[in-house]
């Protein structure tokens, strides 16, 4: 059974995404659905995707649906995302990902960072930037604890 994943609008107009540990898993057309949920209100927000717990990268065949549907979505994500920023506390991980956005530019603002903190600074500059109330991400950013930055 796919693990279910969906975008937390708790925060609005901050929508967090928190990976599972085997991205693989993960059900696809849940998460889809959640994100149409979030372009139907036709509202411009923030997002932070936590990889803190992912242990197991995508396979083919999830690499290749993943890319499809972000490929597909393309369109509302300039029209609303204003930035997303990409939690990934490993270093090495996070300079690949870094070196695969030189090559491949993402269509938002997007940063590869080490702790949800670093994130939440980031999307809020950008909230800000773009006039889009950011106490959703502040309070958000007050509920977590700090995490400890990895090497």
């Amino acid at each position: 059974m796919a693990t279910q994943v969906e975008y937390d609008t708790t925060h609005w107009p901050l929508a967090v995404l928190v990976l599972p540990a085997d991205v693989s898993d993960m059900d696809l057309p849940r998460l889809a659905r959640s994100l149409d949920a979030i372009y139907a209100r036709r509202v411009r927000f923030v997002s932070i995707t936590d990889a803190t717990a992912v242990s197991k990268l995508p396979d083919a065949k999830a690499r290749g649906e993943i890319g499809a549907w972000t490929k597909s979505i393309e369109a509302q994500s300039k029209r609303y995302l204003v930035a997303n920023a990409l939690v990934v506390p490993g270093a090495v991980a996070r300079g690949v990902l870094t070196a695969i956005q030189w090559i491949a530019p993402p269509v938002v603002p997007t940063t590869v960072c080490a702790t949800v903190h670093e994130g939440a600074a980031y999307v809020i500059e950008h909230a800000r930037a773009s006039a889009i109330e950011v106490g959703g991400v502040e309070r958000f950013l007050a509920s977590q604890r700090p995490r400890a930055r990895s090497a």
